[in-house]
């Protein structure tokens, strides 16, 4: 939809309020480097099977994700490559995806983040069912550490 427009520099938080039969978000910002936020409520009527694949990859000035983005979005399949290649982005929100979701994939979802300093604990305790988490933090060279409960998945 909006695949490379460098200059957009701000979404509206109701750009999807009257969209409820769409079901991928597949490249729909990829690559708006100038975009340094997401608004809240931006998927809020997400409904049905959803799936976010490259959604927000190499924006690569996007510095922070709304809490609960896709609080909504319970039957989304995949989170693929989603934040890829965001490259400002040094924080993740604790509750970034719904409660009680069938998450199926999660491979590369913050693949290339190098700011990204900490994963925190809880980020995919929401997530049940999750078949693969190929390359889910490859290249967040500034990651310090891994907390204990991913320890017991890999």
């Amino acid at each position: 939809m909006f695949k490379d427009c460098i200059h957009l520099k701000e979404i509206p938080a109701n750009l999807f309020i009257n969209i409820t039969t769409l079901n991928s978000f597949n490249w729909t910002f990829q690559g708006c480097t100038s975009l340094t936020h997401i608004p809240e409520g931006l998927f809020d009527n997400c409904v049905g099977t959803v799936m976010f694949i490259e959604t927000f990859m190499d924006c690569e000035n996007l510095v922070s994700i709304p809490e609960r983005l896709f609080r909504n979005c319970k039957e989304a399949s995949a989170y693929d490559n989603i934040f890829s290649g965001c490259k400002s982005l040094v924080k993740l929100p604790e509750n970034l995806f719904p409660e009680n979701t069938s998450i199926k994939y999660l491979n590369r979802t913050f693949m290339n983040c190098v700011s990204l300093t900490e994963i925190p604990v809880g980020i995919f305790a929401n997530c049940s069912g999750i078949s693969s988490f190929s390359e889910t933090f490859r290249g967040c060279e500034s990651l310090t550490t891994i907390p204990e409960i991913y320890l017991q998945i890999i």
